[in-house]
């Protein structure tokens, strides 16, 4: 005995938050977003669905998030389309360049209308196929006053990094540079930078060392600074094991919140936190 698919029926007038892969079907996504006049945000996994004409009867005037998950194959018509969400607030690119060489297409997007108005940004780099154009790069920022709360930059070096605070960024109060691996080069790659509002800092994921973490904290460079999220390790060991509790390797125990605020940042007025997501 077959059986059958029935349609499960969705009130695209409710639709607040859609999250779209490449196998959606888009005639009935299409039909769906006739009806998805309040939709605030938009999750798509799929690039290529901002080339496949699903979008171009619809303005989405009320969307004001775009989250691209795998910005791999990103193009200059993609960007395009991008641009036309004038009301856009959180923009998430993560990916780009992974895949292609589509950097330059950072570009494009510091071109759109809502650029300089986003209070949130995510750009989750990759140069694993073209290293990206530091003067283009500076370009994005570079005499321009921007809106954002928070920034989140990842895959950057300490000088590209730096080139960041050529912009203005007088409202900023969350900024995650996690993942940059910067070593010794933290006070390096926060050169220059104006940030009166800045409240937590994360700099997981950069190897830093205890000395790097307590010059930068020293020269207290940021007076509204409250919160870091860091990794030290400490000089214990530990040993490592598989599911079946076979050894695989053995390294440093993480220092706690408590040792480092004791060691590395007494005087400061800083404290650790977890962090934002994954570090």
């Amino acid at each position: 005995m077959s059986r059958r698919v029935i349609p499960v029926a969705i009130d695209g007038s409710a639709l607040r938050t859609l999250e779209l892969y490449a196998a959606a079907p888009i005639g009935r996504m299409r039909a769906l977003l006739g009806e998805a006049t309040g939709l605030r945000t938009l999750v798509l996994h799929a690039d290529a669905l901002l080339d496949s004409g699903l979008f171009d009867q619809f303005e989405l005037a009320e969307l004001t998030s775009l989250v691209l998950p795998n910005a791999a194959k990103l193009t200059a018509s993609g960007c395009a389309r991008i641009a036309r969400w004038r009301s856009l607030k959180a923009l998430s690119v993560q990916g780009l360049g992974m895949q292609s060489d589509n950097l330059h297409l950072l570009a494009e997007l510091a071109a759109a209308p809502f650029f300089e108005a986003l209070t949130h940004l995510d750009l989750m780099l990759s140069q694993s196929l073209a290293p990206l154009d530091p003067t283009l790069w500076a370009s994005l920022w570079e005499g321009r006053e921007f809106a954002l709360c928070t920034l989140q930059l990842r895959f950057l070096s300490a000088g590209l990094l730096s080139r960041v605070w050529r912009g203005g960024f007088p409202h900023l109060r969350v900024l995650d540079i996690s993942g940059n691996d910067l070593r010794e080069q933290l006070c390096a790659a926060l050169v220059n930078a104006e940030l009166p509002k800045l409240e937590d800092l994360d700099v997981r994921g950069n190897s830093l060392t205890p000395t790097a973490l307590r010059a930068f904290a020293s020269a207290q460079p940021f007076p509204t600074l409250r919160r870091i999220a860091v990794a030290l390790a400490s000089d214990t060991m530990q040993d490592y094991a598989d599911w079946n509790g076979a050894q695989v390797g053995r390294g440093p125990v993480p220092m706690d919140a408590r040792e480092i605020e004791r060691d590395w940042l007494a005087g400061t007025g800083l404290r650790v936190f977890a962090g934002f997501g994954p570090g």
